[in-house]
């Protein structure tokens, strides 16, 4: 159960250096990779169907379906750094009480 929770909170910090490295060099490779993780939890919140989740997506998909109110307004085909800079907000929330 350990190695499960540390796994999650060790993606969920990967996916935040990716952010960052978007907001922060535009990363477009990483950017595609956001779109596919916004598309996915978007589909989370709608449908509440975490079988559907890919598993190697599984921990930020479920951590970010948390923010419905941020993710939902989202065009997951045209995201934009703002957009990005928001997203970084979700994990800044996680990683300081992690602290």
């Amino acid at each position: 159960m350990y190695f499960a929770i540390n796994q999650d909170i060790q993606n969920i910090e990967t996916y935040s250096s990716f952010l960052n490295e978007i907001v922060n060099s535009g990363n477009a490779y990483y950017a595609n990779l956001f779109s596919d993780i916004i598309k996915e939890t978007q589909q989370l919140i709608t449908t509440k169907d975490f079988y559907s989740v890919s598993s190697k997506r599984f921990a930020v998909v479920k951590y970010l379906s948390q923010f419905p109110e941020i993710i939902m307004p989202l065009d997951s085909n045209n995201l934009k750094l703002e957009d990005f800079a928001r997203l970084v907000s979700c994990f800044d929330k996680h990683l300081s009480a992690a602290n």
